[in-house]
């Protein structure tokens, strides 16, 4: 029967046709490395080449203690370049070409300081106004009381010119130059034992803190106070020397200096 046997050939060959894909399929499967569970073999030079970042991976994170250089800050967009500040040591003040005045103290500066307070004793704040009249009996039994007192207007109360009356003069210079916050000594000559008043008007202090004083003169007939001329004492101030024990006055001029500008300090 032909056609019976024809019908069997095809179908073996059917049959041995899907038997051999089932097997080349089957064997291609297992000689893949990851079917088997292993990696897949790498060349030589493959494992010499470095590996590739994948696309998504980020950037590690900088060490915030190490500072990018300035090519890394350049490179990185959004990443702050440090500013390094030069750390000085701190500057000192010049040294002051003048000590700061101590604020008066003593009698003398009570008494003004009573004066100004109370409205008494007025004469003390002003050399406008006149200063109570000289006592030589009183000065003599005790003179202390007279010498503490501040008066700026005695400078105008002076003797009356006459024959056999001391007259008040200089004894030195009675023009001086000193430096800003410097100081001199302003005399005279009077009668022995004789009281001599000092008087700033264009500021400046002697050596009780106030801008007048009252000295005795010496054995020798000397009267000195010293003058400073303090902050803020700038250009010619003006001084008078009178005593009610001589005529006439002594006029001094002491030019103060303007102060030296201090180097600049690097």
């Amino acid at each position: 029967m032909p056609s019976s046997r024809s019908f069997l050939v095809v179908t073996a060959l059917i049959v041995i046709t899907g038997a051999g894909i089932l097997v080349w399929r089957f064997g291609a499967d297992s000689s893949s490395p990851s079917a088997a569970g292993k990696a897949p073999a790498t060349t030589p030079a493959a494992a010499a080449a470095p590996p590739l970042a994948a696309a998504t991976d980020t950037a590690k994170p900088a060490d915030a203690s190490v500072p990018p250089t300035t090519d890394q800050a350049k490179s990185s967009p959004g990443t702050a370049i440090p500013v390094t500040t030069e750390v000085k040591p701190p500057l000192t003040s010049p040294p002051s070409l003048e000590s700061a005045p101590p604020a008066p103290t003593g009698p003398t500066a009570h008494a003004l300081a009573e004066a100004h307070r109370t409205g008494t004793n007025a004469e003390a704040t002003s050399p406008l106004l006149a200063a109570t009249p000289f006592d030589a009996e009183a000065f003599a039994k005790n003179p202390t009381p007279y010498l503490q007192q501040s008066i700026p207007g005695r400078v105008f109360q002076t003797a009356q010119p006459g024959p056999g009356v001391p007259v008040l003069g200089a004894r030195g210079p009675a023009t001086h130059e000193i430096p800003h916050g410097g100081s001199c000594d302003l005399t005279v000559r009077a009668p022995a034992g004789a009281v001599v008043t000092f008087t700033t008007f264009d500021l400046g202090l002697f050596d009780n803190g106030l801008a007048s004083i009252t000295v005795q003169a010496n054995a020798d007939g000397v009267a000195t106070a010293r003058f400073t001329a303090t902050g803020g004492v700038a250009g010619d101030v003006h001084l008078l020397a009178g005593s009610p024990q001589a005529s006439g006055q002594v006029k001094f001029l002491v030019g103060v200096l303007p102060p030296v500008a201090a180097a600049p300090i690097n």
